[in-house]
């Protein structure tokens, strides 16, 4: 899945008179660190190995209450204490705080090593500004502190992650906001930005290919999703529809493999690829996996809060009220040969979040010869559901209740894949049209031969 974003930084909470007292709202806190410290299922991990100390956090956001008067603020505060747990599945639902009407910046940003660059303009600011100019200030606040200050409500399970949807996401309630800009000669200029709807998506469709010479071909598969509208009754069906209604998505990768033919060597893109379903990932494993294979493994943290989810509730009637449930092996059976057994290049980022993330530790463990090429994926896995209801508020906490590991073992939640050659893209690969990662993969592929 996407990583949920709702009433992240991208979006303020619309004030409404308090309705809480100071005491409600500590509870409120202590509620959500005992419930989600027991229902969570990267609570221990997460505590371990990223410090996250879910009552200190509610300690920390408690001391802060004085200030605190209105539902509006309490959401922001919420808010805070989602985003510390660093798991990119949670989410919070918070009745009573509809957000504001906000609005984006005209042009998508790039991070590069010259720093958050306008990567794009419409016709009417090119004149006020260019693209490859690095963005500086925003309102007359610096660009970095601004992105750290949002950082702390967004959902995301790396920093890397919650860099990237901090840039993506930024929004603004004012119609108007004034945009400070360092040229490429070092010139700085400050010009107003009008705000409105976030440029299109350029994604294109979610799955095609084109050939890189005779001998490789470049697969593009930007979700793990069939069709929106199918997509909307997906979690509601059977086991049996929902593996009809992925079939689409299964016939265009055939299409795209036939259309490709025998190739020495693919390079699969997976970059910005949030997700979907595990049905795909795991379809998808079968065209670079031979035989049957283990796609992950997986484990569910027993709590009252998660027995009393639907679906769960079967692990009541084998006497499981506690604790960790026994691992299961999810394995895939090849239901034909293999489509590419040759060469392979990953092109991964940040934006590589849950089913893709699932689908790349399978490929790091199992496939011989992977590359994998770009920045370090967003890192999480886990199975999200509505864990904890606020006393008070009726705040709803959204997070893990699963844990996937890779077929050797290892966990994802947090780590996500690595690229075997980083990429960190520049201005000059912007103004010139250049894909520095898929450069970065032909040579990988070269230097194999």
């Amino acid at each position: 899945m996407n990583p949920l974003l709702a009433l992240a930084g991208a979006m303020a909470p619309q004030s409404a008179p308090a309705d809480l007292t100071r005491a409600q709202m500590e509870e409120d806190l202590r509620h959500a660190a005992t419930v989600v410290g027991r229902a969570w299922s990267w609570a221990q991990d997460k505590k371990e190995n990223f410090g996250v100390d879910l009552d200190a956090i509610a300690a920390r956001l408690a001391a802060r209450l004085d200030g605190v008067k209105t539902k509006a603020e309490f959401a922001a505060l919420l808010e805070e204490f989602v985003a510390s747990m660093k798991d990119g599945h949670a989410g919070l639902d918070m009745p009573g705080a509809a957000p504001k009407e906000i609005h984006a910046l005209p042009f998508r940003l790039l991070d590069a090593r010259e720093g958050v660059l306008i990567a794009d303009l419409p016709e009417d600011l090119a004149k006020s500004t260019g693209v490859g100019d690095a963005l500086v200030a925003v309102d007359g606040m610096p660009i970095e502190t601004l992105l750290e200050e949002r950082a702390r409500r967004v959902f995301a399970s790396t920093d890397g992650a919650r860099r990237a949807w901090t840039i993506r996401k930024l929004r603004f309630e004012k119609r108007e906001v004034s945009v400070t800009v360092r040229r490429s000669d070092g010139s700085e200029k400050t010009v107003p930005v009008p705000t409105g709807a976030a440029p299109e998506s350029k994604e294109g469709a979610p799955i095609s290919w084109r050939a890189l010479g005779e001998k490789t071909a470049l697969l593009r598969v930007a979700a793990f999703t069939p069709p929106p509208e199918e997509w909307k009754r997906f979690g509601s069906e059977t086991p049996e529809a929902r593996d009809r209604t992925v079939e689409t998505w299964r016939e265009g990768v055939r299409r795209a493999f036939a259309g490709m033919g025998a190739r020495e060597a693919v390079v699969l893109d997976l970059r910005g690829n949030g997700g979907g379903t595990d049905l795909l990932g795991q379809f998808l494993a079968e065209q670079f996996l031979e035989g049957e294979f283990l796609y992950f493994r997986l484990r569910t943290r027993l709590s009252p809060e998660v027995l009393a989810l639907p679906g769960f509730e079967v692990w009541k009637s084998m006497g499981r009220t506690e604790g960790w449930t026994d691992e299961a092996a999810i394995r895939v059976k090849r239901r034909g040969p293999s489509s590419h057994l040759g060469r392979l290049v990953v092109l991964i980022d940040e934006r590589c979040f849950s089913v893709t993330d699932n689908f790349l530790a399978c490929l790091r463990d199992l496939h011989p010869s992977a590359r994998f090429v770009g920045r370090p994926t967003g890192g999480g896995t886990g199975a999200p559901r509505k864990i904890a209801t606020l006393p008070h508020s009726g705040a709803t906490i959204t997070a893990c209740v699963m844990e996937p590991r890779s077929p050797k073992g290892r966990l994802i939640e947090g780590r996500g894949t690595a690229p075997d050659v980083p990429v960190r893209w520049s201005r000059d690969d912007l103004l010139s049209g250049r894909d520095p990662d898929l450069e970065a993969a032909l040579r990988e592929l070269a230097a194999a031969r």
